[in-house]
């Protein structure tokens, strides 16, 4: 099998009581989950609750501070310097040369993140993959552009972006708000080619998100919730999620936003039958699970 082919089944990454403390602040508590193999894994949670700082651990992007828990790659414990080398990280910045087309970007990601050995061939079939992949085929050959000069859209940027990552073949990815200032078509054509990247090309994908609509939720396999003080409340397939709540007490209008709901659940803006309350929820799910 080629570099670029489909891929063998996925890398599962699970975490176990997970801490992070910096400048004597805790920012993550005893986090234990998982991002199951193959797919894609959202993770959630309200403003200031250490969802970034859980990716950027997992990502191996934390050079400070103290950094407590194990890890385990394929269900053998590991170390997040070995995660990283397996890879790639997605920010949500989108940050490219504006002259460079499409594929030329894709092809300079390429030339510098594959190993040197590999022939020509692999790689020219990588670069091909990742265009066809992502769906931009239709302006490889269109300059990325800036506020100078006009390119190719924002969701296209932000796709492309993807692609420069993936141009190193890794088996896991990352993503720093992926969907972050896109309009609803571009946001759903992000989430489409990461789905793909997850299903077909069998890479553990997980995206921090924020206040997701419900077709974007929905596009997620597998969520991760945090609440304020790093603390994990829920983690599991993302249909299950508001499920999960109704049965602790809280109600949900029928046509509520899944996202929304169980946001305003950790935040603390539904009320349920009084059995629980917010800051009881991340106990709640160490009994469930």
């Amino acid at each position: 099998m080629e570099p670029g082919d489909k891929k063998p089944a996925g890398v599962s990454i699970v975490f176990d009581k997970l801490c992070y403390h910096v400048n004597g602040k805790s920012i993550l508590n005893d986090v234990t989950g998982v991002i199951p193999p193959s797919r894609l894994t959202a993770i959630m949670g309200p403003s200031g609750c250490g969802k970034t700082t859980l990716l950027s651990i997992l990502a191996g992007r934390v050079y400070e501070g103290s950094i407590n828990g194990t890890i385990k790659i394929n269900n053998t414990i590991d170390s997040f310097a070995n995660l990283k080398k397996i890879t790639g990280f997605v920010p949500q910045n989108d940050i490219m040369h504006p002259n460079l087309t499409v594929k030329e970007t894709i092809h300079f990601a390429a030339k510098t993140k594959l190993d040197f050995r590999l022939a020509a061939k692999q790689v020219t079939s990588i670069i091909s993959n990742v265009i066809e992949t992502l769906g931009l085929g239709h302006i490889k050959h269109s300059i990325i552009g800036d506020e100078k000069q006009r390119g190719i859209s924002g969701g296209q940027k932000k796709r492309v972006n993807i692609g420069i990552e993936l141009a190193a073949d890794p088996k896991v990815l990352f993503l720093d708000e992926p969907t972050s200032g896109l309009d609803s078509v571009s946001s759903k054509e992000v989430m489409f080619a990461l789905n793909r990247i997850a299903t077909e090309q069998n890479v553990t994908v997980a995206a921090v998100i924020h206040q997701p609509r419900t077709e974007i939720f929905e596009m997620f396999h597998n969520v991760i919730l945090l609440e304020t003080g790093g603390r994990l409340v829920y983690n599991g397939p993302s249909a299950n999620a508001l499920p999960y709540f109704e049965k602790l007490g809280y109600k949900a209008d029928a046509k509520v936003n899944p996202a929304d709901f169980i946001l305003d659940v950790t935040s603390g803006q539904v009320h349920n039958d009084n059995k629980y309350i917010a800051s009881s929820l991340s106990q709640v799910w160490e009994k469930h699970s």
